[in-house]
């Protein structure tokens, strides 16, 4: 039981078989999407005090709802770190688009948040 897929290589897609079962297949990309260290950024980040909710996800990033998104997007750019103001996104009023980093980036975000004031 082999998986039919899809591969882009630039614009274009071919199809394509990959030689792994579906559960193999299944495996890595829970690791892609879900690695170690994604949910525990996003618990970390629930229990800050500028957090009012953390969004579910599958991605590479979440939305989380803050206090206040325009003062809390402009500190955080001020000190180097980029996230996504969603602010003015119809329904995202207050919300930050966080991408999930490496260790060391996610550490640097958290610790910039955890003083701020």
């Amino acid at each position: 039981d082999f998986v039919n897929a899809v591969v882009k290589v630039g614009d274009v897609f071919f199809p394509a078989i990959v030689q792994e079962t579906l559960a193999e297949v299944k495996s890595k990309l829970f690791v892609v999407v879900a690695g170690d260290g994604d949910l525990a950024l996003m618990q970390a980040f629930s229990e800050l005090p500028i957090c009012q909710k953390v969004y579910p996800t599958d991605a590479n990033f979440f939305l989380t709802r803050v206090t206040d998104a325009n003062a809390i997007y402009d500190y955080l750019v001020h000190r180097g770190i980029i996230v996504r103001n969603r602010n003015r996104v119809t329904l995202c009023g207050n919300c930050l688009r966080i991408t999930i980093g490496t260790k060391d980036e996610n550490t640097r975000l958290l610790s910039a948040l955890r003083q701020y004031r």
